[in-house]
């Protein structure tokens, strides 16, 4: 998703679930999770001149 908030400014953001075919756990220490999915966020915002 994009969305323009000004004339110089845009944010991005995205969703995504990634899934382990191979693993009944994903990640390590306090970044695992139980079971073969793992979902992620991320946004970021961009200021043009």
């Amino acid at each position: 998703m994009r969305y323009k908030i000004g004339r110089h400014t845009d944010v991005w953001a995205r969703y995504s679930i990634s899934r382990y075919f191979d693993a009944e756990t994903v990640g390590t220490g306090l970044d695992q999770s139980s079971g073969p999915y793992r979902s992620e966020v991320k946004i970021q915002m961009r200021y043009q001149w």
